[in-house]
């Protein structure tokens, strides 16, 4: 069964999908997903990223949720990159421990050069390995090594190729309406923030400053709301727990 996507029909025509029923795992290739598809599943990457990176480092960093990365919005565009250059470029590879090295150095190199260039133009670090084993000039590090070769053979062998089936079930013309709007989105967030850390208005600076101290009072409410509701569930059981040992002592001295 062909399942068709309509690519920008005014301009390109129609661009065809082709999948025999359900992708085989590891299977599918670039003539299977058109820039759209691609493109959604960038942003998809960014967002697991800046999700691992708001919640679990910052709880370990900061003790708190906090928005991460360049961009205002949910996306850690690095991490979509990191994602697409090893699907497109090493899910060929058959052997497991060769594919988890080749994504653990490409991957390494793509967050050593975006640290560099991130430095450059706006003079702040994103991230800093300084305080981890093995790192070069705080940048990469042993820890990236192992997180993105691990992660890089799950999006070769089980992530990507479910993103493209789940995406060759929906209508053509609604994967490209939602590349477009997303695009647009990021592509708004990116120029904004350049802006904004290159001091090119003092304005626009202000406003970003603000939109960003919000959303990281925003998840650190989150994160505390989350703290107070797991402590009284842990006392909660606690209380339940003493209440059946009372409740059972009772028994045994009424027996």
């Amino acid at each position: 069964m062909r399942v068709p996507f309509d690519v920008a029909s005014a301009v390109a025509g129609h661009v065809r999908l082709i999948s025999s029923g359900m992708l085989a795992l590891g299977g599918a290739t670039l003539a299977d997903a058109p820039a759209s598809a691609l493109f959604l599943s960038f942003a998809f990457y960014g967002f697991i990223g800046w999700a691992y990176e708001s919640t679990l480092c910052a709880l370990l960093n900061h003790g708190f949720f906090s928005n991460s990365g360049f961009l205002l919005g949910p996306c850690c565009p690095i991490y979509g990159v990191g994602a697409l250059a090893c699907w497109l470029g090493l899910r060929g590879i058959e052997s497991v421990p060769a594919q988890f090295v080749s994504a653990a150095l490409v991957c390494c190199a793509i967050e050593y050069v975006a640290g560099w260039w991130l430095e450059r133009t706006t003079r702040a670090r994103f991230w800093d390995y300084s305080d981890f084993p093995l790192n070069i000039k705080g940048r990469v590090c042993l820890y990236g090594v192992l997180v993105f070769g691990t992660g890089a053979v799950l999006v070769c062998h089980v992530i990507q190729p479910s993103v493209l089936h789940a995406l060759s079930l929906a209508p053509g013309w609604l994967v490209v309406a939602a590349a477009v709007l997303i695009g647009l989105v990021m592509a708004i967030d990116a120029v904004f923030a350049l802006a904004s850390w290159k001091r090119l208005s003092s304005q626009l600076e202000t406003v970003r400053s603000e939109l960003a101290d919000r959303i990281n009072e925003s998840l650190k409410e989150t994160s505390d709301s989350m703290a107070r509701l797991a402590r009284w569930a842990s006392d909660a059981k606690r209380r339940h727990g003493l209440q059946m040992e009372s409740e059972h002592l009772t028994g045994r001295e009424h027996a």
